[in-house]
């Protein structure tokens, strides 16, 4: 059988060819394909309008101070003046608040509410009675009652680190009832009611992040005739009345 030889030089030539072939014949590569535009879709965060909140409910308890009612002359009521004697300076005092916030100020901000406020101012004298058939003895007492029904306009801002001042000020209903009661009677004897309003000036220190202990000092402007059926000759009362209350608001 023949035999082939291929020289060395010509070997190392063959392997070149052969490997310019299998590159040419080889697929040529793909341009690379662009990537999408990325496509970045915004919404707002609040398409209704900007929040309203929060909200603070609030209520304290402190003296009502009414010099006007105490200057109140009892002697035209056509009792023993010891069964019907002036009235305290003087008295306890209760408010019940709603505040939510309506709008952001470049300082501070403004809230709309309502408030709930009554105080009672005691007479010197009481009212004993006799029961029958037992013919047992009965002490009562004599009572100026003081109910206010307001909305209210606030405006709030942060004074210090926990701490928020607040002007408010509203108008609305006053009612001022003559109150008898006994051990087991209670009785409207005589009222009076008339449009007025007041300005408050107060703190909240804040001792949570929803707590805050309130401060207050209101003063009401009112014209009211005390009891004008048992107290005929007596004029109109129109001194302010003072509130210094204490007690608690809760955000929400």
């Amino acid at each position: 059988m023949p035999r082939f030889y291929l020289p060395r030089r010509g070997l190392a030539a063959g392997v070149l060819a052969l490997a310019a072939m299998v590159s040419g014949c080889a697929a040529p590569a793909k341009e690379s394909e662009e990537a999408p535009p990325v496509v970045v879709v915004t919404t707002r965060d609040n398409p209704t309008g900007p929040e309203k909140g929060p909200h603070i409910v609030s209520g304290g308890l402190g003296a009502a101070y009414w010099p006007g009612l105490g200057d109140v002359d009892p002697g035209s009521a056509g009792f023993d003046p010891d069964e019907f004697g002036a009235f305290d300076d003087w008295g306890v005092s209760l408010t019940l608040g709603y505040e939510g916030r309506v709008a952001e100020l470049p300082v501070g901000s403004l809230w709309l509410g309502g408030l709930f406020s009554f105080a009672s101012f005691e007479n010197d004298s009481s009212c004993p009675v006799s029961t029958l058939p037992s013919g047992n003895t009965l002490d009562g007492d004599y009572t100026a009652d003081l109910l206010m029904v307001t909305p209210t306009v606030t405006y709030r801002a942060d004074l210090f680190t926990g701490v928020d001042g607040f002007l408010r000020g509203g108008a609305g209903y006053y009612r001022l009832a003559l109150n008898e009661s006994y051990d087991i009677y209670y009785d409207d004897v005589d009222d009076d009611d008339a449009f007025g309003g007041f300005v408050g000036l107060g703190l909240d220190i804040r001792v949570a992040e929803q707590i805050a202990v309130r401060i207050e000092n209101q003063v009401h402007f009112v014209d009211l005739e005390p009891f004008p059926n048992v107290l005929p000759d007596e004029s109109t009362v129109d001194d302010p009345i003072y509130f210094l209350t204490i007690g608690a608001s809760f955000r929400f």
